[in-house]
């Protein structure tokens, strides 16, 4: 009414002016007076040619005519329109993202448009409003919102069914909705124009779906959807925005206020077991949490072993109600995959591994990895899987439930037990190709491994560094493979894949892991009732208690594994357990015996023709040598060792004899020549996942120090020692400190 007052007092401000009366004014112009006093009052329209022959009536100038247009544009003008749902009361996170958009924003030279993707209950729309709604304050023309429904149950809607609101919304007449569609496009794209807003899509499907919805310059639109919008991104130079899953502590305080800080409080281990099997995702939590407020004598323990039961972890996310409903969302994604990703999806949920590199995947369907490769973009399309900044492929928790019901229901149960077995030996080929560049000759005859299998394994073109990574990499994947792995048609693959880490766990010394390991796999090698598993499988074992010490029962495997040998063991096989009996030998001061063994060892690597294993054999018998005093044969077998080291130009093996024969050298007392093998030693070794035989050299190489009486170079060495010990959190660097005091207390002595 501040216009017609404005316009009404206007016209009573002339007519004193003029000593003109409402009824005198009606004379002048062809209206009543009855009729001029409604309009005044706004009981009747402000006509333009009523308010002409006023204006003329009292010489006013073309003010009253202005007054009356200003007032028929406020009549008109439609109203702010504010469509955004309300905003999550507990949202949480995603500061990084709403930081993104405020970014984009604020660059803006024209239209905005912000592509939200991410997997299905991840808070894509919760997102979207959120960041609307603190910022529609500065956009005149308010907030538009549609569900255009491009991945739900039902039909889509339509651009143009989705357009004709809007434009309700913004005031256009019928005859302006009946107009073709790139009329009312355009139309749209107007009124935006005078009125910036801000446009969010939800649930699109297509750039097809919303190209005539997206406004011009000043607005900014949000879209959010369950796959990648690449036309969209590419039409519009948008900016794709990826929603991950909350954070451990993300979900935490999310559940926290859901439930309650003494609920979470009473029990840590059973909600961060939940928030796991959740994945992050908000919906899943909040679900998660209205299961304890329903059920109120449930606890999060319950709860926690309901989620972590793959036989009932979808019962919590199955209602009627759609938008809770974990296969009716999850149907919408599988249900339009083409038929090959459709299969490998179902394969992945029964994959023993479920955090796996594409070779694997090409294993686990029985294709080649270019296929394997076209079928997992439809996944990540649909963000059904998330790929690692490491190439690796995994599911969310929930998916890989829903993956793995549909794969025990849509796959033969014969192809599961294969899918299976595949995935197992390629890990075993896999590592024994690790093993072979780490190691060479290690394996012997492992005929299985050996075996056309029909994929291709890792390989590591005698790239050392290569190899270590590959093993630390997969390390824990194999620990559970083997400990819970169960091979119906791969055979050995499972004691296999567990030996074929000796080399790996000798050389980074992951003590716990290697036992562990080799347990594992000597229980698979007797679930097999394969004697020269068992063999293999003690062999491995015997090495493990040997490198922590526990020598004498590392003697009774080795011992085991020596009665076991079938006829048919190979050379190879023998010699590396007689090899790792005589290193036990010397741990237990047994030299004699030793020295024996590492002949008998040496020998039977070379019948087995593997020169590897022959030079370690010469290299840690050289010292025993000089030990028994026997100066002559600990200088042949060393420089025997050196020479076929070179041969076989292998830098960690080589590494290996120069220490040992630094260790011979010192033993006699020869210290500056033993500084100088130390030093060649720690040229070669490497200072990667394997450093510990460095370390071991900077602590021979302090020992020698210390004899020389150079005790600061020997607390130079022993503190490179600490350094390496210390990041690998290995025990002998608390021995090693203690020397390094005891160098600082021999300093002090007058």
């Amino acid at each position: 009414m501040r216009n017609i007052n404005s316009f009404a007092a206007a016209v009573e401000r002339w007519r004193r002016e003029r000593g003109v009366t409402l009824g005198q004014l009606a004379g002048m112009t062809s209206y009543s007076a009855s009729y001029l006093s409604k309009m005044l009052h706004g009981w009747r329209p402000l006509l333009p040619a009523a308010v002409s022959e006023i204006d003329r009536a009292l010489s006013a100038g073309g003010e009253l005519e202005w007054l009356a247009k200003q007032q028929r544009v406020g009549e008109n003008a439609p109203i702010r329109p504010m469509q955004l749902p309300a905003t999550v009361p507990d949202f949480v996170g995603r500061a990084e993202q709403l930081r993104r958009i405020d970014v984009a924003v604020g660059k803006r030279n024209g239209a905005v448009l912000v592509a939200i993707e991410g997997e299905y209950w991840v808070g894509k729309t919760a997102l979207a409003v959120q960041w609307a709604a603190n910022a529609v304050h500065g956009y005149p023309g308010g907030c538009l919102f549609a569900d255009l429904r491009g991945l739900a149950p039902g039909r889509p809607l339509t651009s143009e069914s989705t357009l004709d609101g809007f434009l309700r919304t913004l005031g256009a007449d019928a005859a302006q909705l009946e107009a073709p569609l790139p009329e009312k496009a355009a139309y749209y794209r107007s009124l935006l124009s005078r009125r910036p807003a801000i446009v969010v899509l939800d649930n699109i499907g297509s750039y097809e779906q919303v190209k005539d919805l997206l406004p011009g310059v000043g607005s900014v639109v949000l879209t959010t959807s369950r796959e990648h919008q690449d036309a969209l991104l590419m039409k519009t130079g948008g900016l794709r925005l990826f929603v991950p899953p909350l954070n451990k502590q993300e979900s935490l305080t999310l559940l926290r206020k859901r439930t309650s800080d003494a609920r979470v409080d009473a029990d840590p281990v059973s909600a961060d077991l939940v928030v796991e099997t959740c994945g992050g995702l908000p919906m899943a939590i909040s679900i998660a949490a209205e299961q304890l407020a329903r059920r109120r004598t449930s606890t999060l323990q319950r709860l926690a072993a309901e989620l972590t039961d793959e036989n009932r972890v979808l019962d919590a996310f199955t209602s009627s109600d759609r938008e809770v409903n974990l296969h009716g969302t999850l149907d919408l994604s599988y249900l339009a995959l083409p038929p090959r990703s459709a299969r490998l999806f179902r394969l992945l949920g029964i994959s023993p591994v479920r955090d796996i590199v594409p070779a694997g995947i090409a294993a686990l369907a029985a294709v080649d990895e270019e296929v394997a490769s076209d079928a997992l973009s439809a996944l990540r399309r649909a963000y059904l899987i998330e790929e690692t900044s490491a190439g690796r492929i995994r599911m969310s928790p929930l998916t890989r439930a829903y993956a793995y019901l549909h794969g025990l229901v849509g796959e033969p149960l014969a192809e599961v037990e294969r899918a299976r077995d595949r995935v197992i030996r390629w890990y075993a080929s896999s590592a024994a190709a690790a093993s072979a560049v780490l190691m060479p000759g290690w394996l012997g005859r492992q005929a299985p491994l050996r075996e056309k299998i029909g994929f291709r394994p890792a390989t590591f073109a005698g790239d050392h560094d290569a190899a270590m990574s590959w093993c630390a990499t997969e390390a824990a994947t194999v620990i559970n493979l083997v400990r819970s792995g169960r091979s119906v048609s791969a055979g050995d693959a499972l004691w296999q894949l567990a030996t074929a880490f000796l080399p790996y766990f000798h050389l980074s010394k992951d003590w716990t892991a290697w036992l562990t390991l080799a347990t594992a796999g000597l229980d698979a090698a007797r679930a097999a009732e394969n004697p020269a598993g068992v063999v293999r499988c003690l062999q491995n074992l015997g090495w493990a208690l040997h490198e922590l010490g526990r020598d004498h029962e590392a003697l009774d495997r080795f011992e085991q594994a020596a009665q076991a040998h079938c006829d048919d063991t190979d050379d190879g096989c023998r010699a590396w357990t007689t090899l790792g009996t005589a290193s036990t030998f010397v741990a237990l001061n047994r030299l004699e015996e030793a020295r024996d063994t590492f002949a008998r060892a040496e020998q039977l690597f070379l019948s087995a023709d593997c020169t590897f294993g022959a030079v370690l054999a010469l290299s840690m018998a050289a010292p025993v040598h000089q030990r028994l005093s026997d100066t002559a044969r600990a200088d042949i077998s060393a420089a025997a060792a050196l020479a076929q080291a070179r041969e076989l130009a292998s830098k960690p093996l080589l590494g290996s004899v120069h220490h040992h024969r630094g260790l011979m050298l010192r033993q006699r007392h020869a210290l500056r020549p033993a500084l100088a093998e130390f030093d060649a030693a720690l040229a070669l070794r490497p200072t990667g996942r394997d450093c510990w035989a460095q370390a071991q050299t900077h602590v021979a190489r302090a020992e020698t120090f210390t004899e020389l009486g150079e005790i600061a170079a020997a607390r130079d060495a022993y503190s490179q020692a600490v350094r390496i010990l210390d990041g690998l959190r290995d025990p002998q660097g608390t021995d090693v400190r203690a020397r390094i005091a005891l160098l600082a207390q021999q300093k002090a002595l007058p």
